[in-house]
């Protein structure tokens, strides 16, 4: 192992020597794919003498299936890892709010041993085509720096529908192409906190095409939404973190980004979104899931207001079905495992979706559309975040008839 890769020559000498000894504690065993230094940055950022926030650290890379850490004598131990398979052939399919969701690429978090991610997806929703580039490095040079490079070309169907009334009424229906390009860098102040700069240019252009007939003739007459360029400045905040415990993940996350466009062609606008996750044993294996959301902004050009639907926020309703400046969002889920194999885990779900807006005659502080329902998850712990999920969901609170929805990963 070199010394430089744990501590960077900007480093004084004094403190490279300590770095040294520090990891020098640990003898490191089970490596197949990963190189050393990747567990020695760990260990450095981590900088604990309890092994149980060492053994969590390594765990929340997400690289490793299994981690033990014994006790060799005083001042030195032993890292026992099982690495999981990392490199990924994306090849999903989601169904959720009357939309269909089809992507294939590949992926691989763990690029050579190193934690570098790179990947490239191709997507096809509702027939429109779309794809995705980007590369994430969680350690820069071995550092708390941590970086985000995405580059976007899509193609997504836009439905609005009629917020005054309680059954799905479009009233605008487009194609909406967007160009854009996303930089990320950031900084992990410590084993619970980030920060994070990000930078983007959106180009948005806007046809009728992918939508079918039957679709147009509901909204003739329509004005499509002018072209628009837009540059993003943002900053985002996360706090919290996941611990392992029964082989399930449990903790606090909160997330807070605020972003300023800046349009050629209009006034600039404002947008802020806070998200707080919760998870927590209640019962044995029980586990307890809470996201909650908030949103808002100031943008008049539509495509950045915020869109809800049952792709992604309230299960039950199409996809997109509201849209709104400023809404609330609660996903409440009781997980429970009813099948645990070494290979695979069945896990139940019930769950309560509710959220509130404030567009045409809805007021942010109602419930405005709530569902209820059951799931299926089927976890594969030995490769990387892989979950097939299956809900179906009721609405009880607004109306409408998507009740299953399925995908790739929990809903949050």
């Amino acid at each position: 192992m070199k010394i430089v890769k744990l501590c960077p020559n900007l480093f004084a000498i004094v403190f490279i020597w300590s770095c040294s000894v520090f990891s020098n504690q640990y003898e490191i065993n089970g490596l197949v794919k990963t190189k050393e230094f990747v567990i020695q940055t760990e260990i450095e950022n981590c900088r604990c003498d309890d092994p149980e926030l060492l053994k969590q650290q390594l765990l929340r890379t997400g690289l490793f299936y299994s981690v033990e850490i014994q006790q060799i004598d005083a001042s030195r131990f032993k890292i026992n890892l099982q690495e999981k398979w990392t490199t990924i052939p994306i090849l999903k399919f989601n169904s959720g709010g009357g939309t269909t969701q089809t992507t294939v690429g590949v992926y691989d978090p763990h690029l050579l041993g190193q934690r570098i991610e790179l990947g490239f997806q191709y997507e096809q929703l509702q027939n429109a085509p779309s794809f995705v580039f980007w590369n994430r490095i969680p350690r820069f040079l071995e550092s708390r720096f941590f970086t985000d490079l995405q580059y976007w070309d899509t193609k997504r169907i836009r439905l609005k529908y009629n917020p005054n009334i309680d059954k799905p009424v479009l009233i605008k229906a487009f194609l909406l192409e967007s160009e854009k390009k996303y930089l990320a860098i950031g900084y992990q102040l410590d084993v619970e906190q980030k920060i994070q700069v990000v930078l983007e240019s959106q180009i948005d252009r806007f046809s009728t095409h992918f939508l079918k007939q039957e679709t147009l003739n509901e909204v003739s007459g329509q004005v499509l939404p002018l072209d628009t360029e837009v540059n993003l400045y943002g900053v985002q905040y996360d706090y919290g973190l996941l611990k392992q415990e029964l082989g399930l993940q449990v903790g606090t996350l909160f997330s807070a980004q605020l972003k300023t466009g800046v349009p050629k062609s209009e006034d600039r606008f404002h947008s802020l979104k806070i998200d707080l996750n919760h998870y927590s044993l209640i019962h044995q294996d029980w586990l307890f899931a809470q996201r909650l959301r908030l949103g808002t902004t100031d943008a008049n050009i539509l495509q950045f207001w915020n869109y809800l639907g049952g792709l992604e926020s309230i299960r039950g309703f199409a996809d997109n079905r509201f849209a709104t400046k400023n809404y609330w969002l609660s996903n409440s889920e009781i997980r429970k495992y009813i099948f645990e194999k070494p290979s695979w885990i069945l896990q139940s779900v019930t769950f309560a979706d509710l959220i509130g807006i404030d567009e045409g005659s809805k007021n942010i502080e109602n419930i405005n559309a709530a569902s209820v329902g059951v799931g299926l998850r089927l976890i594969m712990p030995k490769i990387y975040r892989l979950v097939i999920r299956f809900d179906y969901a009721k609405p009880v609170i607004n109306v409408d008839s998507e009740n299953i929805s399925f995908g790739i990963q929990q809903f949050f």
